[in-house]
């Protein structure tokens, strides 16, 4: 159902997340993650993709794949800090890290 929804609104980060969160919640792992990276996609600068992408990752046991979201995270905090309000965000990616939230 949810995936049906999310082929038809394909450009909706809102719809792709929400979709890798029911997934993710029933162990459909690997097709959870599809729907993240597309949301990721979208909107890499919505804070919440990361974490679910992260859970998702852990969950689906690919803990090797970690470090290349974190990377993927600090670098869209660091755009995000040269286009906007300063160092502060990237910091906050990484602290998010630090204390495994992603």
């Amino acid at each position: 159902c949810f995936e049906r929804a999310a082929t038809i609104a394909y450009d909706s980060r809102t719809m792709r997340f929400n979709t890798a969160l029911r997934l993710n919640k029933i162990g459909e792992y690997e097709r959870a993650l599809g729907h993240i990276q597309a949301a990721i996609a979208i909107d890499p600068m919505l804070p919440q993709v990361f974490r679910l992408a992260s859970e998702i990752i852990k969950r689906a046991g690919r803990e090797n794949e970690l470090p290349f979201l974190r990377a993927q995270a600090l670098q869209w905090g660091q755009g995000i800090w040269e286009q906007t309000v300063g160092k502060r965000l990237g910091v906050f990616t990484e602290l998010w890290f630090l204390n495994g939230l992603v």
